[in-house]
């Protein structure tokens, strides 16, 4: 099967071509980019959703999230959530729980 290149200047969002009677569509690079920050987006509304509050036990310090808390702790957000689900006691001396 023959594959042109076809130039992405100025053509439109979806191009046409046929070969051995197949027909193959054509998705410029425009097209992919707006699919891939069409899911970011979604990706971000629907993490914010889930974010939840945290207390480190040890402190009493209230973290936003887990991420801000590994962030400002220098702590692995994965062991941070056993913690939080039960899995591990402890991460590097600190427990915590949700707020």
């Amino acid at each position: 099967m023959n594959v042109k290149l076809i130039p992405n200047n100025d053509l439109k969002e979806i191009l046409k071509e046929y070969f051995e009677g197949r027909e193959i569509l054509y998705v410029i690079a425009r097209e992919n980019k707006m699919d891939a920050y069409k899911r970011a987006e979604r990706l971000k509304k629907s993490t914010k959703s889930r974010v939840k509050p945290i207390v480190c036990t040890v402190t009493n310090h209230v973290y936003p999230s887990i991420r801000a808390a590994a962030k400002e702790l220098h702590l692995d957000a994965g062991a941070i959530s056993k913690v939080l689900h039960g899995k591990q006691e402890s991460t590097k001396g600190h427990k915590f729980k949700y707020q």
